[in-house]
Order: C-alpha cells, then structure tokens, then sequence
C-alpha cells in the first residue's frame, strides 16, 4: 500500500500472514532463500525471496 496514513491508521495495521509457493535455494538456521522462477540455460533466479526463519509457520514439500 503506498498511500499516506496517520499514525493511529499505522498503529492499526493488520498483520499479513503470507503464503509463498517456491523453491528452496537455501535453508540456514537463521534464513529461508526462495526463488519461483528460473533460467534452464543460465544460472539465475527470479522472484526471490529472503524470510528470517523465526517467521515461518509451516513448510510443505509439494510435488510436481
């Protein structure tokens, strides 16, 4: 959201709870690497995503 808001509008924000569909590029004890797209041809990665592993709920393996 990239509108203005008072502070008490700030002080009222919902918490999102996110939910990324990816593959694991890394796990450490402190970070979760993610990436959902990538080069067959090439070493690079698209839509990454970095989350400090204290705010993950849950992981699932699925197969495709």
């Amino acid at each position: 959201d990239a509108g203005h808001k008072t502070k008490e509008e700030m002080e009222k924000l919902p918490i999102a709870k996110m939910v990324t569909q990816a593959y694991v590029f890394k796990k450490s004890k402190k970070y979760l690497i993610t990436f959902s797209s990538y080069d067959e041809t090439d070493e690079v990665f698209s839509d990454t995503n970095i989350f400090p592993i204290g705010c993950i709920d849950k992981m699932e393996k699925i197969e495709i």
